[in-house]
């Protein structure tokens, strides 16, 4: 597992503002000890958050796919659980796991959802129309040759969401040369935005390793503002006459 960090990571300076993002199972069938010092330790090398991806956690004769986030001083803030198992993980009776609640970073309201589960609305009820961050560890899997028309339906999700919910949505993902129980990833790490500086509204890491986003929260609560005077209101109820 820390191999696996440290082949990831290119970072070489931070600050206790910035947030490094791990993909799903990055913790693989690691134990929770296991784990969660590793997701610590490496918070408190950097002195920065670390959103630790994921890994499989064993709870009595249940697998859950499980992480956690660590702050700048090696704490742990919160954890979280892939509430819908996918593909393979329901051949592996991985289970359903439980709903996790929005966390914070600073003034900032961040949530985790774990892959698919940022395609299931569900995940976002009671809608929160306060979340700023959006944070989506991932092991994506393609049951196609080539991995882009599964990037384009990404794209599409996560500028989707962060639209509606008026947040930042950042994905963690697999080169497209890792494979899960056999199916390629589709390597869909990369940044959506509502308020995108020119005419893209997802910007992908592509090749890289790791990519620096650059994060502007005022301008974010201003497109927010304009939003709700035109009545747009993330998860308004609606009334058929």
């Amino acid at each position: 597992m820390e191999e696996d960090i440290a082949r990831l990571l290119s970072v070489t300076e931070t600050t206790p503002c910035d947030v490094i993002l791990l993909p799903e199972l990055i913790g693989s069938n690691a134990s929770v000890h296991a784990y969660e010092n590793a997701i610590c330790e490496l918070a408190l090398k950097l002195r920065c958050y670390v959103v630790g991806g994921s890994h499989y956690m064993q709870t009595g004769n249940k697998t859950v796919n499980r992480g956690i986030v660590a702050n700048p001083g090696g704490g742990v803030v919160a954890a979280y659980e892939k509430l819908n198992p996918y593909g393979p993980e329901l051949e592996q009776n991985v289970a359903f796991g439980r709903a996790s609640d929005v966390f914070h970073i600073g003034e900032l309201t961040c949530k985790v959802c774990i892959c698919a589960d940022l395609w299931v609305s569900d995940t976002f009820l009671p809608r929160r129309s306060d979340i700023d961050l959006v944070f989506v560890p991932s092991f994506s899997i393609s049951q196609r040759s080539r991995p882009e028309k599964a990037q384009a339906l990404w794209r599409h999700m996560t500028v989707a969401r962060a639209y509606e919910i008026g947040a930042y949505v950042c994905v963690s993902d697999w080169d497209p040369n890792c494979a899960f129980n056999g199916l390629n990833a589709a390597g869909v790490a990369g940044l959506a935005t509502p308020i995108p500086e020119g005419e893209h509204f997802f910007e992908p890491i592509g090749a890289k390793n790791t990519a620096l986003f650059e994060l502007d929260f005022r301008k974010l609560e201003a497109f927010r503002e304009h939003k709700r005077s035109r009545g747009f209101r993330a998860g308004a109820e609606f009334r058929l006459q």
